[in-house]
Parts: structure tokens; sequence; C-alpha cells
């Protein structure tokens, strides 16, 4: 899948005017106005390989794969009978400058094996089951490709740094009092907070045009932890069609 790629401009939020001053000193476009985006978020699933064992109807008429398989096998949205959920990341420059990144994911619950001490409130549903809160981390991942001049000699090159990733860390919270309801995961961090090396990731008077690739939200694995391994991918960035 091709990823979506968005622009947003860092650094300084003052419109530039095209004149030959401005690309003096930054000779590429700079989108004054891109300084906040949204993504929604979705279920993920994994990858249909042909020829799969069903088709799918016209216009399309691609091979298709069933049953649909979720990519985490930790938790989930709801539940089978219960789409309640949502999910949301923001990023936003902010004064500083820096970005800041803030999500919310809701009715999240565990599925079988997760450790029942990170799914505490049972929503209907024996412990370890889907149904029941999910009380651990979450991680967001975005692939991006920054292009400016905090580059090394001759002193403020301009130039394109290879993809990287960002990543930041959220938290679940369940809901004892909603026994219909899984837990509400929520991320509130920020660039610079993230990477605070050398000053922090955005620096003032550097204008930054970057790339973004699709969001993923990774769950926490058996244990409900983001910084220990294996995690799956369990939500991504995209549309929901009712």
């Amino acid at each position: 899948m091709r990823k979506a790629i968005l622009l947003v401009s860092f650094g300084s939020l003052v419109a530039l005017v095209a004149s030959q001053t401005a690309f003096a000193t930054h000779p590429y476009p700079a989108p004054a106005g891109a300084k906040k985006t949204a993504f929604s978020v979705v279920p993920a699933f994994n990858p249909c390989a042909p020829p799969g064992n069903r088709t799918h109807g016209l216009p399309l008429g691609a091979p298709s794969c069933s049953p649909p398989v979720e990519t985490s096998t930790n938790i989930t949205f709801g539940t089978a009978t219960s789409h309640s959920g949502t999910g949301k990341v923001t990023l936003e420059v902010v004064a500083g400058p820096d970005v800041k990144v803030t999500a919310t994911l809701t009715d999240i619950r565990c599925k079988a094996g997760v450790a029942a001490g990170k799914c505490p409130n049972e929503n209907g549903a024996p412990a370890g089951k889907v149904g029941n809160d999910y009380t651990g981390e979450v991680q967001a991942n975005q692939t991006v490709r920054m292009t400016d001049r905090a580059n090394t000699a001759p002193a403020g090159s301009h130039a394109t740094v290879v993809d990287g990733n960002i990543d930041v860390k959220g938290t679940c919270a369940g809901t004892a009092a909603l026994t219909t309801k899984g837990s509400t995961c929520t991320i509130s961090t920020s660039w610079d907070a993230r990477l605070p090396g050398s000053g922090g990731l955005v620096k003032a008077g550097q204008l930054r045009n970057v790339e973004l690739g699709q969001i993923q939200v990774n769950d926490g694995g058996t244990d409900g932890l983001a910084a220990t391994v294996p995690n799956r991918v369990f939500a991504t960035q995209g549309i929901f069609i009712p």
C-alpha cells in the first residue's frame, strides 16, 4: 500500500513571501498554513495474499481472504457486535517551536492471552477475553522525511534526511463504571520531549519541511508494555465507511 504523504511546515509560522530574499534562505516551497493535521485510525488487518479464497464484488473484482484476521492478537476496538470505538491522532506545531502529539482511542479491549493484570474490568466477559478493559500501553509510530538546513558544513546546508521513525507512547485507563465499554488510551507528548538531545528536534529559526508516512499504533504485547517485544500493529491510519 502506498503511504499517504502530508506536508507539515515547522519553525517559523509567518507566511513566506515568494521573493528572492525568501528563497535565498529557504530554496523550496514552504506552506506556512500546514501547521496542524489530524488522522483517524481504524483496526489493522493482515493483507490478503492472492489467490485468496473469495473474490470481491465488482468493480474491484479482486481476490479476497475470508475470514479477515486482525493483525493484533492482543487488543481490539469494541467487540464483534459492538462498534463504538474511535481513534484519532493529532500533530500540531506549537510555540517553542515544537510539535505536540495527542491521541485518543476509545473502547479498547483485551483479547485472550493478555496478562490478566492488564485486563481488570470484565465488561461482561471472563478476565483476559474479548470485552475486558485493556490497561496496558500503546505506541504510535510514524515515518518522517525531513528537509531542512540543520546539516553539517557548510553551515546551514539544505538537505533531505534519510527517512526515520518517531514513536510516542501512551497509556490506557479502564472504565470500571461502564460495563459495556472498554478502556480509553491517550497520548500527550511532543517531538522535543521524545527526542530531547542537543536542544530537541525542533529548533527555532530553522524552517523544516516534514513529510509524514502512515500512522500505525502498536499494542503492548501480552505483558501490556510498549518497551518489550513482540508487539503488534493494532490500529492504522484510515477511514471507516458505515
